[in-house]
C-alpha cells in the first residue's frame, strides 16, 4: 500500500497588530532605558503588549496640578466624587465642616473638573452640590491618581537629569504585558516605571481600596527575585490592604502616600543609589 502523503503544516503568518508591536518594540530598544526595560521583562519570561502606549504623558496636566495643590482636600474630594459615581448620587460638601482654605481649594478644583466636562456643580451658602457626569467616570475613578503621581515622578526625574551631562532617568507609563505562552489576552500591567541609572522603580498607583491583589503580589515576587524595587502608592498608606503591608518585610518594597510622594521617592533613590539631590553626585 502506498503510504499517505503528509502535508507540511503551514506556519501561521503574524497579524498586522503583531507586526506593529514588533516594530514598536524595536523602536523602544533603540533607547538605552527602553532596551533595559525590554531585556528585564524578557528575562522574566514576559512580553510587552503595548509599546506604542509607553509614553510618560500626563493626560490632564492642569487638572493634575490642581488636585496636587489641593493636597488632602483635593484627594478626599476626588475619592468622594468617585463614591458618588458608584452610588449614582450627588455629592454634597458641607461648608461648615471646611476651613476657608479648604473651601477655596474645593471650589477651584470643581471649576477645573467642570471645564473638563467631568462634573456639574451648584454653590449654595452652606454647601456645594457636585454631580459627576457619566462619560468621565474612568478618570475620576482612578486615572487622576496616575496623572498626579506621574507628574511628581517626572519632576523628580527632571531634577536628576538636569544635574548630569546626559539623562540618567527615563519614565514609562501603562505597560501591559503577558507571560510567554499564556492564553490570556493580558496577564498584568505596570502603572509607572522609573529607570535611574539602570535600576528600576515599579510604581503601582491606587486611589481607593484594592479588592484583588493577587496579580500585584505575584508581580512583586518577580521583582524580588531580580532585586528591583516595587512601590505601592495610595492616598493613605495606613489604609493599604493587609496583604500589601505584609510585603514590607521585603527589602525592595515600600508603601508611599500621595502627600509625601516626592520626599519619599527622593529618600529611596538616595538610600538605594547613594545619590545626593543637593549636590547632583
Amino acid at each position: 500500500k502506498t503510504a499517505p502523503v503528509t502535508k507540511p503544516v503551514a506556519k501561521k503568518s503574524p497579524t498586522a497588530s503583531e507586526n506593529k508591536a514588533k516594530t514598536k518594540l524595536a523602536e523602544l530598544r533603540k533607547t538605552r532605558a527602553g532596551q533595559q526595560l525590554s531585556d528585564f521583562f524578557g528575562k522574566l519570561g514576559l512580553t510587552i503588549l503595548n509599546p506604542d502606549a509607553i509614553e510618560p504623558k500626563v493626560e490632564h496636566q492642569k487638572l493634575a496640578n490642581a488636585i496636587w495643590q489641593g493636597q488632602r482636600a483635593g484627594f478626599d474630594l476626588m475619592g468622594d466624587i468617585n463614591s458618588a459615581i458608584h452610588r449614582k448620587t450627588i455629592h454634597t460638601v458641607d461648608w461648615a465642616q471646611k476651613t476657608k482654605a479648604e473651601k477655596a481649594s474645593i471650589t477651584s478644583l470643581c471649576g477645573s473638573l467642570k471645564k473638563k466636562k467631568m462634573i456639574q456643580y451648584e454653590e449654595h451658602d452652606n454647601q456645594i452640590d457636585i454631580t459627576p457626569l457619566d462619560d468621565k467616570t474612568n478618570y475620576i475613578s482612578g486615572r487622576w491618581g496616575e496623572d498626579v503621581i506621574l507628574t511628581r515622578v517626572l519632576k523628580v526625574a527632571a531634577l536628576l537629569n538636569n544635574k548630569q551631562d546626559k539623562p540618567v532617568c527615563s519614565v514609562f507609563r501603562s505597560i501591559d504585558y503577558k507571560k510567554n505562552g499564556s492564553d490570556k489576552w493580558i496577564d498584568s500591567e505596570c502603572d509607572l516605571v522609573l529607570v535611574v541609572n539602570g535600576k528600576f522603580y515599579f510604581i503601582e498607583v491606587k486611589t481607593g481600596k484594592q479588592l484583588n491583589t493577587e496579580h500585584y503580589v505575584e508581580q512583586v515576587g518577580h521583582l524580588e527575585d531580580k532585586k528591583e524595587y516595587s512601590i505601592y502608592c495610595c492616598i493613605d498608606k495606613e489604609k493599604a490592604p493587609e496583604e500589601i503591608k505584609s510585603l514590607c518585610v521585603k527589602s525592595n518594597f515600600a508603601i508611599f502616600d500621595f502627600e509625601h510622594f516626592d520626599a519619599s521617592l527622593k529618600a529611596l533613590i538616595t538610600k538605594r543609589q547613594s545619590y545626593s539631590f543637593e549636590t547632583g553626585k
